[in-house]
């Protein structure tokens, strides 16, 4: 049986406190949007903090090598849409928070998917080093390319609303554990954002 675990912030603060911040910066300046960044597993917390509430793709529960496509739908609106991710465990080496996470490969680059409603915060505890690419349909938001240290954690926090979500690494191979996956925003909200011209501030690439 498939076991899930969900989690919501304790501070009270929420998806819409952050759509309402949102569009008043908007409001007052008409198009830059601010991606937040947490590396390490110090920064963990902070995250959680920000992000408000969250669901999480543990990977427990299936059989080793099972391809996932739309298993993790109906709990938190995600839908994988790369063809050769499979899970993989028990390994506390590769994946220490609960033994099982997502494998990449062989000879592939990258997990992808996309949620059903548009979300803005995104983290996973990741042992291996990975590029971070995001989308609005087909609007490029983020790409991030980064250098991070085995066994660390990567987290964001996006003003610009983003409904797909590819963690790649040009090696071809690679494991990802624990990914967090932020709360929805309702379609009108995120129509909403984008009428406030924040899409288009939000492309960046790290030099």
């Amino acid at each position: 049986m498939k076991m899930m675990r969900s989690r919501l912030n304790r501070s009270g603060s929420g998806s819409m406190a952050v759509i309402g911040a949102m569009m008043a910066v908007g409001a007052a300046r008409s198009a830059t949007a601010d991606i937040a960044f947490f590396r390490g597993p110090d920064e963990v917390a902070a995250w959680e903090e920000a992000a408000g509430s969250w669901g999480t793709m543990d990977f427990t529960g299936f059989e080793f090598g099972q391809h996932l496509t739309d298993e993790y739908e109906e709990e938190l609106g995600v839908v994988f849409t790369d063809t050769t991710n499979y899970v993989s465990g028990p390994s506390a080496g590769l994946f220490p928070r609960d033994k099982w996470g997502l494998q990449i490969g062989p000879f592939a680059s990258f997990a992808e998917f996309t949620t059903v409603e548009p979300i803005q915060s995104l983290a996973f505890f990741h042992p291996g080093f990975f590029d971070v690419t995001l989308w609005l349909g087909d609007e490029l938001i983020l790409f991030e390319e980064n250098s991070f240290f085995p066994l660390s954690f990567f987290g964001l926090v996006s003003e610009v609303p983003f409904d797909r979500v590819r963690i790649s690494d040009g090696a071809g191979t690679a494991s990802i554990d624990d990914i967090l996956v932020g709360a929805t925003i309702p379609g009108p909200a995120a129509a909403a954002l984008l009428g406030l011209g924040l899409l288009k501030g939000g492309r960046r690439r790290r030099p």
